[in-house]
């Protein structure tokens, strides 16, 4: 089995507001939106702790020692708070690494069964998002404008790769102020960067078929990327499915290299759904 890559303890429904709320003028994604009114009053919704209504100037980086490449040694206290969270019986089927930054120039970091071998379903949606941001930082090395204008501007239609998936995503009209929660549908639309925003806050598996999907066409057509909906059908009926395999491969395989992983340890080798694979 692969090393699994545990990032932290922590609720996966914190992680679907983890965007700063004023980001979307920024990013696109619509349901940043609907959140932001929520805060303010002006649309129903879930109000957030103050953490999490933190405006995108002031969140900063937490980890710079070192520049974020080393780890505090393990603090055993830490350790065995985690492990007290797990049912006995379950502590030997789980690995968890947790690096605390809640106190800022006191990082702790906290294991358990750091060197257990398991493959974790959707933490391998990390690895897609690594993939495709390394894929875009390699055809715009200097120009991380180009790079956020390529996931706001890039318009995506889920198509069978996408089916089937049970994880409902938030849809969000800004004009009309309507909303919904449900799976994605053949025909739905959304921009690259909200296809990403589904894949991590509500781990759509879904949506992480579609962006594995522009992850092949991005590394296959480079700078001419986003081609029109034509070339790119084209592409992908008239290549064999062994090629496409090899190429998404190429691009898991660079990305986990150059982040200083090992591929033979930890990747993400096929795709998110039953008709992505076929």
């Amino acid at each position: 089995m692969r090393r699994m890559l545990a990032c932290g303890l922590a609720l996966w429904s914190t992680v679907v507001v983890a965007y700063p709320l004023d980001a979307f003028q920024e990013t696109g994604i619509r349901r940043l939106e609907y959140y932001r009114l929520a805060q303010t009053g002006e649309a129903r919704g879930p109000r957030f702790p103050s953490g999490q209504q933190l405006t995108s100037a002031q969140i900063r980086p937490g980890w710079a020692h070192d520049a974020g490449t080393t780890l505090p040694e393990v603090d055993a206290e830490f350790s065995a708070a985690l492990t007290g969270l797990l049912d006995k019986a379950a502590r030997p089927d789980y690995g968890i690494a947790v690096l605390d930054l809640s106190i800022p120039g006191q990082p702790r970091y906290g294991v358990h069964q750091a060197d257990l071998q398991a493959n974790a379903g959707s933490v391998g949606k990390i690895l897609v998002a690594l993939a495709l941001f390394h894929q875009l930082a390699q055809i715009y090395p200097q120009d991380i404008n180009q790079r956020a204008r390529i996931l706001r501007e890039t318009r995506i239609t889920a198509d069978a790769f996408s089916q089937y998936d049970h994880h409902v995503v938030p849809f969000y009209d800004p004009e009309t102020r309507k909303r919904a929660h449900r799976p994605i549908r053949i025909g739905d639309q959304a921009s690259l960067w909200e296809y990403l925003d589904w894949m991590m806050s509500a781990s759509s598996n879904s949506a992480a078929a579609m962006v594995q999907k522009e992850l092949i066409a991005l590394r296959h057509f480079g700078e001419r990327y986003p081609v029109s909906a034509e070339e790119k059908s084209a592409f992908f009926t008239q290549t064999s499915r062994k090629e496409l395999g090899e190429i998404y491969q190429a691009a898991q395989t660079a990305a986990v290299t150059a982040a200083g992983l090992d591929p033979a340890q930890i990747r993400q080798g096929s795709f998110f759904t039953r008709t992505g694979n076929q």
